[in-house]
């Protein structure tokens, strides 16, 4: 186990999984681990690999607990480490699959789309894309993932509006490429990668590697850091400012959201 992210080893497919309850939330240290596992377990020779979170919540987006009381440079750092693990799975060199066990909202949506593919489990889980609920632009790597799936018109919808999408609701707009049972939905992603390396590996991995070219200019770096100047200037507007203290008050060191109160910092559930 690295942190909060633990690998479990499906023959030459790696599944790295986030475990941050309750809603494995996205801070810092998380996306930097989730950013290193992937890294290590490519160059430790896997030939896929799954992103998965703990039953019940795939992730539930950035920490808002921990965000609340960070400054214009921590809120940057983040953006950073956020925009790197979206760029280390968009520049994987083998198929990367999302396990979506539960919930998928927010940073965590981002991350998600620039994976070849994604499969949801069914029941009350939400897959949401809700940068301009909080008073945020997707990044251009979000927006552009969403219409290569969806099309122009649809991601305009999915994204001005942030709707919440159902599995069922995910899986026919094309969001998702299958639904299935909780307790199987690893189990599908693990299948779909096999499935890909059944195929002519040299030119299968150079058909995505062409097709997958405009999700990695998107990442390159000077894009990145255009993305948390802009995402980090508006964080502090107005906007974001409002509705960030209509769902977390900070008070005397200590975060409260929802109605229970913990130590600012300390983690917890997310709501962007």
């Amino acid at each position: 186990m690295i942190g909060v992210i633990t690998q479990h080893v499906h023959g030459p497919v790696v599944e790295l999984r986030l475990d941050r309850r309750p809603a494995n939330a996205l801070n810092h240290a998380a996306c930097e681990q989730w950013t290193a596992a992937l890294r290590d377990a490519v160059a430790g020779g896997a030939e896929a690999i799954v992103l998965s979170g703990a039953s019940g919540v795939f992730s539930a987006g950035a920490d808002l607990t921990e965000l609340a009381g960070m400054d214009r440079g921590g809120i940057a750092e983040f953006c950073r480490v956020l925009g790197g693990l979206a760029a280390e799975v968009a520049r994987c060199p083998v198929p990367i699959a999302a396990a979506l066990t539960g919930h998928c909202l927010g940073g965590a949506s981002g991350v998600a789309l620039v994976c070849d593919a994604r499969f949801m489990a069914t029941g009350h889980y939400r897959f949401r894309i809700n940068f301009v609920a909080m008073g945020l632009v997707p990044p251009l790597y979000v927006s552009r993932a969403v219409e290569r799936l969806v099309g122009p018109g649809q991601a305009a919808r999915l994204l001005i509006g942030a709707l919440a999408l159902e599995p069922d609701e995910a899986r026919a707009l094309g969001i998702v490429e299958r639904t299935a049972l909780p307790g199987e939905v690893v189990s599908v992603a693990v299948d779909w990668c096999r499935q890909q390396l059944a195929l002519p590996r040299a030119a299968m991995l150079e058909t995505r590697k062409r097709h997958r070219a405009e999700l990695v200019a998107c990442v390159a770096p000077e894009m990145l850091k255009r993305e948390i100047d802009e995402m980090t200037d508006r964080w502090f507007g107005a906007e974001v400012q409002a509705r960030l203290a209509s769902m977390v008050t900070v008070r005397e060191g200590h975060v409260i959201t929802g109605g229970a109160t913990r130590a600012a910092g300390a983690g917890g559930p997310s709501g962007e």
